[in-house]
């Protein structure tokens, strides 16, 4: 349909202008409660997507096609929640965000330099 041609031109606006503009949008339509529920309704499913993986990850023997599906299924539950994470930081300051990954970074590397890892 010519609503679904629309929808994936849409989808291909990847630079973050534009995502701004689409995070402004939503929370206008939706509001911020609203978004950070979605968060966590997202984060929840990956954690249940990953414990499905898992669990036949140590089934053996494993099932090839049933690992297959739950790993998509993990993959597709990895992109959602990396979209609300996006929508997350926009809500509550990307500068903000950014600094304190930065610094969490660095400390995961001087952790990892201190313990004799070649980094």
């Amino acid at each position: 349909t010519s609503d679904s041609l629309y929808c994936r031109h849409l989808s291909r606006r990847t630079n973050m202008d534009d995502q701004r503009e689409i995070y402004e949008k939503i929370l206008k339509a939706w509001g911020e409660d609203s978004q950070i529920r979605a968060s966590i309704e997202e984060m929840s499913e990956l954690i249940h997507a990953l414990m499905r993986y898992t669990r036949e990850l140590n089934t053996l023997p494993h099932n090839e096609n049933e690992l297959l599906k739950r790993r998509e299924a993990v993959t597709e539950e990895i992109a959602d929640v990396l979209n609300m994470a996006e929508q997350l930081r926009f809500i509550f300051g990307e500068e903000k965000v950014d600094k304190i990954r930065r610094e969490k970074l660095d400390r995961v590397l001087c952790r990892l330099t201190k313990a004799g890892e070649n980094v």
